[in-house]
């Protein structure tokens, strides 16, 4: 899993953003990551921009 510095202050290893628990948790509700919606102006946007945690999955 992840690790810190010696300090415990920043990760050194394995950083997961909040993005990236969404995922996880989209995932294990099995519900696709990759939708694509549209803003007002045709923009596509990804709901979901981070990735599921593969050791939580």
């Amino acid at each position: 899993m992840g690790a810190t510095d010696d300090e415990g202050s920043r990760p050194v290893r394995n950083e997961y953003l909040s993005a990236d628990i969404a995922a996880t948790i989209y995932h294990k509700l099995g519900l696709r990551t990759d939708l694509i919606a549209h803003s007002p102006d045709g923009r596509p946007v990804r709901l979901i921009e981070g990735h599921p945690i593969a050791e939580w999955c």
